[in-house]
């Protein structure tokens, strides 16, 4: 979709995934949009999609890497809509000369709230009353669930987004533990009765929690992935399920999205499609963001 405009810049533009009318119509009020939602799809649709283009869109599905980018010259500048840029070679984007930039932390607090709802979906064991209630059953005596309150709670990741859970679990009560990569993760891990994950990830990095940390944490303990799928060991995470080592998981992401058909399921897994940030207060600061960026560059 080509969009008229009236300012003198006409770059050429590429988007590679499927964004709002409102977003696409204004960057075509300043440059020469194609608009081609599905290219994030494949190495060759997407090198079709961007071809002369000396400004990329993405959200996180596009796969930028060296193959991909030396196939394109005449990119100049990767505008992410959204936080993370795992899904881009950062390196070979350098080596190229291409600037990418971000939303930086503009969804922010939709992500925190967010967390906070898996947090207590899983707690008050929500899924399973919709899905009985669903089935025309009204079994409250079977389930009880737990409050927030008093429960140990590990934010691994003090960012901007961790850092705004954590004042979120406070005001709920919770005892908040503050994890990192390295350094006392192992003791909060067993002390924790809820982890939550705000770290990001690099393409290929062995995930943060496997077999040997599921094994390290308490029994019966939750766990809950807002941030990016490849921190998570998916096997390594089923089998704590099946074992009940964990109670239940809540996933906003997965390693792979969309995931294969069918789905990952489980009775104590909670899956929603990667829309943590996606509030429309959070969205429409990022469509601020990101065309400000691309105009001042």
């Amino acid at each position: 979709m080509n969009s008229a405009g009236s300012s003198p810049i006409r770059a050429r533009l590429a988007i590679t995934e499927p964004l709002s009318e409102e977003f696409v119509t204004d960057l075509g009020r300043w440059f020469e949009v194609r608009y081609a939602p599905q290219a994030w799809q494949s190495p060759a649709a997407l090198i079709d999609a961007a071809r002369g283009a000396s400004i990329l869109v993405t959200r996180n599905l596009t796969r930028l890497d060296a193959g991909v980018i030396k196939q394109l010259p005449d990119l100049r500048r990767v505008a992410v809509y959204g936080v993370g840029t795992d899904h881009v070679d950062l390196a070979a984007a350098r080596a190229a000369a291409i600037q990418v930039i971000s939303g930086s932390d503009e969804n922010a607090q939709a992500v925190a709230e967010f967390t906070l709802m898996l947090i207590l979906s899983l707690l008050r064991r929500l899924e399973e009353a919709l899905r009985a209630v669903d089935a025309e059953t009204w079994p409250r005596d079977e389930l009880v669930g737990e409050e927030l309150g008093g429960r140990r709670v590990l934010v691994v990741g003090e960012g901007k987004v961790g850092s705004r859970v954590a004042r979120l679990l406070d005001a709920f009560g919770a005892q908040v533990l503050i994890g990192r990569r390295t350094g006392s993760l192992d003791e909060n891990l067993a002390a924790a009765d809820i982890v939550t994950l705000h770290l990001p990830y690099a393409p290929g990095a062995a995930p943060l929690l496997s077999r040997r940390e599921f094994a390290l944490m308490k029994p019966g303990a939750l766990l809950v992935n807002t941030s990016r799928g490849g921190l998570v060991d998916q096997e390594a995470l089923f089998e704590a399920l099946n074992s009940g080592l964990l109670s239940g998981a809540a996933l906003d992401v997965l390693r792979q999205e969309p995931p294969p058909r069918p789905y990952p399921k489980h009775p104590r897994l909670l899956l929603t499609p990667h829309i943590a940030g996606f509030s429309r207060a959070a969205l429409q600061r990022l469509h601020r963001r990101v065309l400000n960026e691309l105009l001042s560059a």
